[in-house]
């Protein structure tokens, strides 16, 4: 994948900085990606088809050289000029991916029919962090059409726990 390129390569040098660049990096990036989802013109400009590489360029210069890692600030404008612009959400979750394993960092993702208290998410990340054997971030996703119940993905591992799961495992094995 090309985008597991351009992570690498900004992996490989904020990994050989001095200080905690990765952890700076990975921080701004998803500040970046944010940025990009929420504020429609900065979305429509990193995209336009007509705009100028120059000009394309110089707004991200104006917008970011202060707020951003220079790495950073110069994949971005690497992205742009080899026009690989569209790649950059991908670039950032591999460069995620690879300091979290740097870290020994797990993400899981929680599907629930309603919002999950915090005492139960401290409950099943300290679970988890058991389990995994390191520190888990959850990410809580809302479905109403679980009705009860939950379902946990970290990685390519599902545990579905939930009561439309268990209904249709019922109804497998009525057949």
């Amino acid at each position: 994948m090309i985008a597991d390129r351009y992570a690498a390569a900004l992996f490989e040098l904020a990994s050989s900085a001095q200080s905690d660049v990765l952890g700076r990096i990975d921080l701004e990036f998803g500040q970046l990606i944010d940025m990009l989802e929420t504020n429609q013109s900065l979305a429509e400009a990193w995209r336009h088809p007509v705009l100028k590489l120059a000009d394309k360029q110089h707004i991200v210069r104006a917008l970011f050289a202060e707020r951003l890692h220079p790495y950073l600030l110069n994949l971005l404008l690497l992205l742009l000029e080899k026009k690989r612009h569209d790649l950059i959400g991908d670039v950032q979750v591999a460069y995620r991916e690879r300091c979290d394993v740097t870290r020994k960092r797990s993400c899981a993702r929680v599907i629930s029919p309603c919002p999950v208290e915090e005492a139960q998410l401290a409950d099943l990340q300290a679970l988890l962090g058991a389990q995994l054997g390191s520190d888990v971030a959850i990410e809580v996703e809302i479905d109403p059409s679980l009705i009860g119940g939950i379902i946990v993905q970290v990685g390519d591992q599902v545990v579905d726990a939930s009561l439309r799961g268990r209904l249709q495992d019922l109804k497998l094995a009525l057949k």
